[in-house]
């Protein structure tokens, strides 16, 4: 069995059940668990989330990030989490004001997003998706006091429609990737966050977000411009 780890030697999230790799887990069922914490002295450029954790001879089916788990932390630049769909969801608070982070690679089958679980980070470049069953009801400002935001990547129906205070703080933001080809994410035409970002969409999807379809779908977006999804360079 490995050493297990004091938790006074975590500095973001909660006390785990177990540690592997600096790394703090929670158990929540026979063989589930969630990330509670992070060690304070880990550091690693790129961290890697696995979709499954053996400890004691049990193999744990890693379900989610909890509460608090990633907060304050500084221990990488960029995070990947599991892309399997046993990976549910990303509790309150999970990353807020990670001050080293610039890349979050989310899986798109997500079900749940928590409270302002990325605020005040220091993440440049995020990438999140939903699940079907979410039905696409992720708060209009999940994203909201993301100061260093510059690239968001959305995959699927995150919300049905980002409000007029969608977006607030996010004074670095630029470019809105939107790879649904199926459904219409809205945005309120006079919410003042969006009028500098140029936002990328399927082919097909043009018209309707840049207001001049004579579909119901309202008055478009009120960003920078509207262009195809593979004209974004990275």
């Amino acid at each position: 069995m490995a050493l297990a780890v004091t938790a006074s030697a975590f500095a973001t999230g909660k006390p785990g059940d177990f540690y592997k790799e600096g790394i703090g887990y929670k158990i929540t069922g026979d063989a589930t668990c969630e990330v509670s914490g992070a060690e304070d002295n880990l550091k690693k450029t790129s961290l890697y989330i696995p979709a499954v954790v053996e400890w004691d001879g049990i193999d744990y089916t890693i379900e989610g990030i909890g509460d608090f788990a990633f907060s304050g932390f500084e221990g990488a630049e960029k995070i990947w989490l599991p892309m399997e769909n046993t990976f549910k969801y990303i509790g309150n608070h999970a990353f807020n004001g990670c001050k080293k982070v610039k890349q979050l690679i989310l899986p798109v089958n997500l079900i749940s997003l928590g409270t302002a679980p990325f605020a005040f980070s220091s993440i440049e470049d995020l990438e999140v998706g939903t699940d079907a069953r979410a039905q696409g009801k992720y708060p209009h400002n999940v994203f909201n006091d993301m100061e260093k935001l510059k690239v968001l990547t959305l995959w699927g129906p995150v919300v049905d429609s980002f409000e007029g205070t969608g977006f607030t703080g996010c004074k670095n933001l630029k470019h809105i990737i939107i790879k649904d080809e199926h459904n219409y994410i809205g945005c309120s035409d006079n919410n003042p966050n969006v009028k500098g970002v140029t936002l990328y969409v399927p082919d097909q999807m043009q018209a309707q977000y840049k207001g001049e379809s004579t579909s119901s779908f309202g008055s478009g977006w009120p960003c920078k411009a509207v262009k195809d999804q593979y004209d974004y360079k990275p």
